[in-house]
């Protein structure tokens, strides 16, 4: 994963040259099922997702949030979770990037919908769960 930072001018702007850089590459690794090279002009909402990624209040939330998939055993439910939310709640499309059958990919989006606390069908929550499948890294990674 990489990120590119605009030019800033002085001393201090190669720090702010880095934290974009940063960011960017934060951006860049959330993005399992993408390009792993973001610029940060190109960001746009990206950059103050990336800030809100970045937050202790989301961290906490996601680790309490996707604990149940984050183990050994789940998480192939958590790989589909993040690849249904990143592709726009299309099951079709989640197959295609994961290499699935489009059944093998419901019955595992049924297993996560039965955890408590998952509501895939309110956009509210399911824009929760993907910032928190964003601020947390997936296991093996």
């Amino acid at each position: 994963m990489a990120g590119i930072g605009r030019p800033h001018q002085g001393p201090g702007g190669l720090a702010d040259t880095l934290t974009e850089a940063r960011n960017a590459a934060r951006v860049a690794a959330a993005r399992e099922f993408r390009p792993a090279v973001e610029h940060t002009d190109e960001l746009g909402v990206s950059r103050l997702l990336a800030t809100w990624q970045q937050s202790d209040i989301t961290r906490a939330f996601a680790e309490t949030a996707l604990a149940p998939l984050r183990d050994a055993d789940h998480a192939h439910l958590l790989t589909a979770l993040r690849a249904f939310l990143e592709n726009g709640g299309s099951s079709a499309a989640t197959a295609r990037a994961l290499g699935l059958h489009r059944n093998t990919v419901a019955a595992r989006l049924r297993q996560v919908r039965d955890r408590p606390g998952v509501d895939l069908d309110d956009p509210g929550h399911r824009l929760a769960l993907q910032m928190a499948c964003r601020a947390v890294q997936p296991p093996g990674r």
